[in-house]
């Protein structure tokens, strides 16, 4: 009768310790029979402009979807998938794992995706200091701003710089004055290829209008592998007219972006004797430099000034000025700073001064361009 007592004790023993693996070791448990099949999302993971909805599937017949938003491991314990996973608002970031479970197989390995929601900018509002001499306080004042346009996708198709109030006598109307604004076109890949820069009369609050003065073109191309982006500068030739044969390259820049597709280098370059791109005698004139998270939401925006060595993109590059992006704690807007170095002459130290300050506002600000051609001008 004990040794009896002694085998059922040791039966039910078993049966608790395999039931903790099955809860706690993904696909650790039933070694005989096939592991599940993750599941599926339906929109992959990084940094994305909008709200998201995000469906789970699983191949497998009998499944019981089981996530998590916290990064951690799914359980038999965690929520069951009924519903689309929904993640919203500017600033938000989760990481969302599921796994397949099923009466009598393995649960599958850990489906995990992290995303980041960003919205689009539609406004950058710069500010001079007020009575206090100070910037980012309650008494700022207004002293322009740029605006963005969008597509349904929320891609920047314009942007313009706004420099004056209009009769109202109150910024962020529509009747502010234009300064100069720019226009975007986009291939069917969703890559920029060309911009032009336009300046209206002086006073004028409307974009995109007939007496605009186009005084600016640029094409993009792109390396086969996607991490370069070469932009030519374009200027009027002898003929004094636009999209003619004589048009001139005036300068041109080279972008290097991450695998991830994010921007980290920007190098502008200035011809050497020969006016002509490309060529071993070309030099860079403007070097900037990008901090991005892991996301690739953008944190710095660094201008390089040149060292000993008198050249630019060399070892010896010295950071001279920079702008920090800080999101505010409800995401309603982001701080955007202007540094440069204070008395020890070295940037992102303590007593670094800022020179100038802006706003960046979220939201998405669906313009039309359609009625502009493309072809001439």
């Amino acid at each position: 009768m004990k040794k009896m007592i002694i085998l059922i004790i040791a039966a039910v023993l078993a049966v608790l310790v395999l039931s903790c693996q099955n809860e706690s070791v993904p696909g650790g448990q039933l070694a005989d029979t096939p592991k599940l099949v993750k599941p599926v999302f339906s929109i992959g993971g990084g940094l994305h402009n909008n709200d998201l909805t995000i469906a789970l599937s699983s191949s497998e017949k009998d499944a019981e979807i089981r996530y998590t938003t916290d990064g951690s491991v799914p359980t038999k314990s965690s929520p069951v998938y009924k519903t689309p996973v929904a993640i919203n608002g500017n600033g938000t970031v989760v990481k969302l794992s599921a796994m397949a479970f099923a009466d009598g197989k393995k649960s599958s390995d850990v489906a995990s995706e992290s995303y980041c929601i960003r919205y689009p900018v539609h406004k950058r509002i710069s500010y001079s200091s007020g009575d206090d001499g100070q910037y980012g306080t309650a008494d700022d004042v207004i002293r322009g701003y740029r605006h963005y346009g969008h597509d349904s996708d929320g891609r920047m198709i314009i942007y313009a710089d706004r420099n004056g109030k209009g009769a109202d006598g109150d910024w962020l109307t529509d009747d502010d004055t234009v300064r100069m604004f720019y226009i975007f076109k986009y291939d069917q890949n969703g890559r920029m290829i060309e911009s032009r820069n336009y300046y209206p009369i002086a006073g004028d609050t409307e974009l995109i209008v007939s007496d605009d003065r186009l005084r600016g073109l640029e094409r993009y191309s792109y390396s086969s592998d996607g991490l370069q982006r070469k932009c030519l500068f374009y200027k009027e030739g002898p003929d004094g007219t636009w999209n003619t044969e004589d048009d001139v390259i005036s300068q041109y820049s080279i972008e290097i972006f991450s695998s991830e597709g994010v921007s980290i280098w920007y190098k502008s370059y200035d011809f050497g004797g020969d006016d002509t791109p490309y060529t071993d005698d070309d030099y860079i004139s403007y070097l900037l430099g990008y901090e991005n998270d892991s996301f690739g939401v953008r944190k710095k925006r660094i201008f390089y000034s040149a060292g000993d060595d008198g050249k630019l993109g060399t070892s010896d590059d010295v950071a001279s000025t920079y702008f920090a992006y800080e999101l505010t704690g409800d995401a309603s807007f982001e701080h955007v700073r202007y540094y440069s170095s204070g008395p020890d002459g070295k940037c992102f130290s303590s007593d670094d001064n800022i020179t100038s300050y802006h706003r960046n506002l979220f939201g998405l600000n669906e313009y039309d361009i359609s009625g502009l051609k493309w072809e001439g001008y």
